[in-house]
């Protein structure tokens, strides 16, 4: 038996390799978008242009028809969940007809050759809530900013001797007599400031 998608407009395309992110699923669970909704936008992440040098660049073209014999169902129905993902803002159509875009192509695209940030994605989103990782379906990453101040977890050299230094004014002359470590006139100013 020949398949129905043999002479589709999507046949060159359902080859090769694609980053998948694995919290996707957890969309489902939380009643997010529907199975079918996410079997329509793997699909259309799948057919996409991922070479950022083209000018269709996270684009394609839908052919509903053409869907519908893929998928084994009416058009309407494809229309239907197709409808849901333009909702969720996952998709949007551009100013040509038929052509959509992604709103976050390179999140589904590996570094390196294709310059994607699939794993720049998947560590921002790790442990995160179902919802920030919705978001950031829709929207593209923004690094946040680098502390670059250690602090007690992430500091290199641990602080030896934690106790207080008292450091002298730069416009006074600071005296420490050896013998008791106040100057006489330190001891004066501190009876009479320190007593009021």
């Amino acid at each position: 038996m020949k398949m129905k998608i043999d002479n589709s407009e999507y046949r060159r395309k359902l080859n090769g390799y694609r980053c998948s992110h694995r919290n996707r699923w957890l969309l489902l669970s939380a009643k997010i978008i529907s199975l079918q909704a996410l079997s329509l936008l793997e699909f259309y992440i799948d057919i996409s242009d991922f070479d950022q040098k083209h000018e269709a660049y996270g684009t394609y073209q839908v052919y509903f028809d053409e869907i519908a014999k893929i998928f084994t169902c009416s058009q309407g129905t494809i229309r239907n969940w197709h409808k849901e993902l333009v909702m969720l803002k996952l998709i949007s159509p551009t100013k040509k007809k038929g052509v959509y875009k992604l709103y976050v192509p390179k999140r589904y695209i590996s570094p390196g050759f294709w310059r994607g940030e699939a794993s720049t994605y998947a560590k921002e989103e790790k442990g995160q809530s179902v919802e920030v990782i919705f978001q950031s379906m829709k929207k593209e990453f923004e690094p946040a900013e680098k502390n670059d101040q250690p602090n007690d977890k992430n500091s290199d050299s641990p602080v030896k001797d934690d106790s207080s230094i008292a450091l002298g004014s730069s416009k006074d002359e600071y005296k420490i007599s050896q013998n008791n470590g106040l100057s006489e006139e330190d001891k004066r100013w501190l009876g009479d400031n320190l007593l009021e």
